[in-house]
């Protein structure tokens, strides 16, 4: 057992059957510890102050279902299944999505492909409610999966898992708003399996509340021809830690993961994308944004992992960060272990403060230092947000974003700017 397992879930063990039960399942795998090589920016001591292991209950979750109002609107040409709290609700639903959905009161195993997924097992062993998809081959699916957080007591632990068959499509919204109570857990896990010729287009949309703890996995497997988009946004949260381990397991196999953080005042984020290029002529595109803002702390890893047997890759990574304030702090890894000849691959980071020369002009133009600031990190974060192809997608990014960067001023100017 590791440091952190002893002070974290040893003595709730003692009054937590939740935690008991979690122990147990990882005494086999250890917990991570700041000394882990892809853990030492993720604050693991935040765990401590976990009091509330167990579960919110779906009675807990239904009483809640008052939150409706605060849904945001639907996302045109989409179907919508919303969960609160971890449990899915058919009253908030769409008919035709919630009929697509499996649901699943028993814990729905977890394999991890990788050591860093491990907090995996938690989300599996824990969760309320497990979601399976499992779209026909030839479909077309665009599905919203919305959840919302109240701050009731109790831990959340969502767990979905995607099986996409050969030739299938699928756009698929995943958006956490709200936060957790100050002494719970967010803990999530998301398994995908894609056939050959499949294709997914992901967007992760994640604005939490001041309090929330996160630690969020998702592994997927591509086969052959098969292709995997990713736009992810995350913004607020104490601390959040995203795990990502990508297989391109198929000749062909192609990914590519546009990622941005903002974060501000004491808020933590941290971030590790792990592709696994196995077969030959699979690409792979890594891009992250950063920016932090106040006393936040930003940390992201990109570790790209390309075997003899992957002749004839292609790897691209850009990592970028934007400091905001002389109390914050980014750190950016890209990592590229490379052992075949045959391969074309680039990979850079570079971090840095607000351009003073552009914040110049931008005053002597008559903006004031809010508004210009604002105009300068929409232009950075422009890089990734503007991927998003679709309208409303793009929209709703931005606006996360714009309700992170700065005060009501710039947020005025940044609502001018979308439009």
């Amino acid at each position: 057992m590791t440091r952190t397992a002893d002070n974290w879930l040893e003595p709730l063990a003692k009054s937590d059957s939740a935690a008991a039960t979690a122990l147990e399942a990882v005494r086999l795998q250890g917990l991570p510890s700041a000394r882990d090589e892809h853990w030492g920016y993720a604050h693991l001591r935040s765990l401590g102050g976990v009091r509330q292991l167990a579960a919110i209950s779906a009675d807990a979750a239904a009483a809640a279902v008052t939150v409706a109002p605060l849904l945001p609107s639907p996302l045109p040409g989409m179907q919508r299944v919303v969960l609160v709290d971890g449990h899915a609700q058919a009253a908030l639903s769409d008919p035709g999505a919630w009929s697509a959905l499996t649901l699943s009161a028993k814990p729905l195993p977890l394999a991890p492909t990788d050591p860093d997924l491990r907090f995996g097992s938690l989300a599996a062993l824990l969760a309320g409610q497990a979601l399976q998809l499992q779209p026909s081959s030839n479909s077309d699916t665009h599905l919203e999966l919305l959840y919302l957080h109240t701050g009731q007591r109790g831990s959340v632990y969502p767990r979905l898992s995607l099986k996409l068959p050969a030739n299938a499509r699928m756009t698929l919204v995943e958006r956490h708003i709200g936060g957790t109570h100050a002494e719970s857990l967010l803990c999530s896990a998301l398994d995908i399996d894609m056939a050959s010729g499949s294709r997914l287009e992901l967007h992760r949309l994640h604005e939490f509340g001041s309090d929330t703890l996160l630690l969020d996995q998702l592994q997927m497997r591509l086969a052959d021809a098969a292709e995997c988009e990713i736009h992810q946004l995350s913004a607020g949260g104490s601390n959040t830690r995203h795990s990502l381990v990508a297989q391109l397991a198929g000749r062909d196999a192609r990914f590519s993961w546009h990622g941005a953080a903002v974060q501000q005042e004491d808020e933590r984020h941290d971030s590790l994308v792990r592709i696994r290029h196995e077969a030959e002529a699979t690409h792979s595109d890594y891009r992250f944004r950063a920016l932090a803002a106040g006393r936040a702390h930003v940390s992201a890893t990109a570790d790209v992992l390309v075997p003899d047997s992957a002749r004839g890759a292609r790897v691209r990574q850009s990592l970028r960060g934007l400091i905001d304030g002389r109390g914050a702090h980014i750190n950016l890894r890209p990592r590229l272990d490379i052992n075949t000849n045959d391969i074309q691959a680039s990979h850079g980071a570079t971090t840095g403060q607000l351009d003073e020369q552009l914040l110049f002009y931008l005053l002597s133009r008559g903006l004031d230092a809010h508004e210009a600031r604002a105009m300068l990190m929409w232009a950075f974060l422009a890089d990734v947000v503007g991927t998003v192809r679709q309208p409303a997608l793009r929209r709703a990014a931005e606006e996360i974003a714009a309700r992170h960067l700065a005060d009501a001023a710039a947020l005025q100017l940044a609502g001018s700017l979308l439009s």
